[in-house]
């Protein structure tokens, strides 16, 4: 391997992989870390080789469904599927596999914007005929790593958080196959890349819905492109459409439907209904705790709602819950609880929010004149769907930003080789050392919340299982007291960032 490749290679991959690697494991490089909750994805993969859907209560606690006496889980089953092969040379009964599974998914997710990124990098030097400005993939490459919805998500290996990491990991490449769409291939995905693409959006509706919601779009939209090429084609614009529909459509509208029938056939197999994605009155905590205001929230006015976006935005960015509750209410959206650790992205995401600006400076600059910025403009749209969902969600907590990323992340890469209308000196210098300052901060407070362990759930204290639930946990397989690594009753007091 040349020098350069090899410094390349470490620089941009293997070092930030190594990274997330220790933060994984608490700096143990233990791959088999019990994080809290383990044995629940263990679990559900055991119960679906023997053709089950069900959990036992202990695996899951609070946090499951708990009807006509089995308990499930409302989580997507993707995560479980990937231990599926695991099965063949582990016990997945005493073998903790989230920290393995939640690093590989977070650090592909990474990789692949990684690669985005070089894409991008590459494409502008061939354009220029000469080596592109290095400072903005930089800048891309260290957001893409350090201060990104992979970030987070790499801080803690529970249940919670594995669907998030198959959701970026799906989103990323979706990103990657668009760019190269864009940048080598004239516009027009090939065959190849629009399977590709349904079947990384039926993956992540098994998954994370609204990201999915973004991907399904995503893949819809340059379908359509594809699709209006054709029909400019000629005077048997027709009959090349319907061609083209058979050859090219059938495949990822093929797999995309048959994940939506899938999800919902899931639903329908736990909940009873195909629409009953989240039965909240059969929810654990709402079982313990009938009273609780954000519960009876989400079960009377909807767990999305857009009026509570701004304040969402807010929160996420500076924090503030009282504010953030404050003007919730001024605009009727009902309240949201904030489950600590609370993430100011302010401090974590500002790097990543100036490589932003610099693709949306090319985007004003070029008024979408070129089919780059418009196909640009596209894909940030789409992605921008499942952001605002989730902004609109009736909970806050750190691992939902993961949610906010793709689109940010789109832009980001594009970052490495856009540019608008050429920078004076000084300003360009003034922008140079805003981008280092913030990157100092947001590395400090990253490295604090890290070091300190504020953004990790950590390993709770398991608990009896709370009489409630255990009087519902009476069906066949419900019930597993010598669970090992077993889910507690209550949840803790996590510590909160300043």
């Amino acid at each position: 391997m040349k020098r350069p490749i090899l410094l390349q290679t470490i620089a941009f991959f293997l070092a930030p992989a190594f990274i997330y690697a220790l933060v994984a494991t608490r700096g143990t490089l233990n791959i088999f870390h019990p994080d809290y909750g383990w044995p629940f994805y263990n679990q559900y993969a055991l119960a679906i080789l023997h053709g089950r859907l069900t959990v036992p209560a202990e695996a899951i606690g609070p946090e499951g469904l708990y009807i006509g006496g089995r308990v499930y889980a409302y989580y997507g089953i993707l995560p479980a599927l990937l231990r599926l092969p695991f099965t063949l040379f582990l016990d997945l009964r005493h073998t903790p596999l989230s920290t393995l599974i939640n690093w590989a998914l977070t650090t592909g997710s990474a990789a692949a914007l990684q690669v985005a990124a070089l894409d991008v990098y590459r494409w502008r030097s061939a354009r220029d005929g000469a080596p592109a400005p290095r400072l903005p993939l930089v800048l891309a490459s260290a957001c893409i790593w350090f201060f990104s919805g992979a970030a987070l998500i790499i801080q803690s290996a529970s249940f919670y958080y594995e669907p998030f990491a198959c959701s970026l990991l799906a989103s990323s490449l979706f990103i990657l196959i668009s760019v190269r769409i864009m940048l080598f291939g004239g516009g027009l995905p090939t065959l190849g890349q629009l399977a590709a693409m349904g079947a990384l959006a039926g993956a992540c509706l098994l998954a994370r819905q609204t990201t999915a919601i973004s991907l399904y779009l995503g893949t819809l939209a340059w379908l359509a492109v594809s699709g209006l090429q054709v029909l400019r084609g000629g005077p048997d614009s027709l009959g090349a459409l319907i061609r083209w529909t058979i050859a090219k459509a059938a495949i990822p509208l093929g797999l995309m439907f048959i994940a939506g029938v899938a999800y919902l056939a899931l639903n329908y197999v736990r909940f009873g209904s195909i629409g009953a994605s989240f039965p909240i009155d059969r929810y654990g905590y709402m079982l313990i705790a009938p009273e609780d205001e954000r519960l009876l929230v989400m079960r009377n006015e909807g767990l999305f709602e857009p009026l509570r976006i701004i304040p969402n935005v807010i929160f996420a960015l500076i924090g503030g819950d009282e504010l953030r509750q404050k003007l919730i209410t001024a605009m009727g959206g009902g309240p949201v609880e904030a489950f600590a650790p609370i993430v100011r992205l302010a401090f974590a995401w500002t790097p990543s929010f100036l490589a932003c600006l610099i693709t949306l400076r090319w985007l004003a600059h070029d008024r979408l004149k070129s089919a780059l910025a418009r196909f640009t403009l596209m894909v940030t749209a789409c992605l921008s769907v499942g952001a605002l969902l989730q902004l609109s969600y009736a909970t806050a907590s750190y691992r939902y930003y993961a949610d906010v990323w793709p689109p940010l992340a789109f832009l980001i890469v594009m970052s490495a080789g856009v540019r608008g209308a050429p920078l004076s000196a000084p300003l360009s210098k003034a922008f140079t050392g805003v981008a280092a300052t913030a990157s100092a901060v947001a590395i400090a407070y990253m490295a604090y919340m890290t070091l300190g362990g504020s953004m990790a759930i950590g390993r709770w204290m398991t608990d009896p299982l709370p009489p409630v639930l255990a009087a519902e946990a009476t069906g066949p397989g419900a019930r597993d007291p010598g669970l090992p690594g077993g889910m507690p009753s209550t949840p803790p007091t996590p510590v909160v960032a300043p």
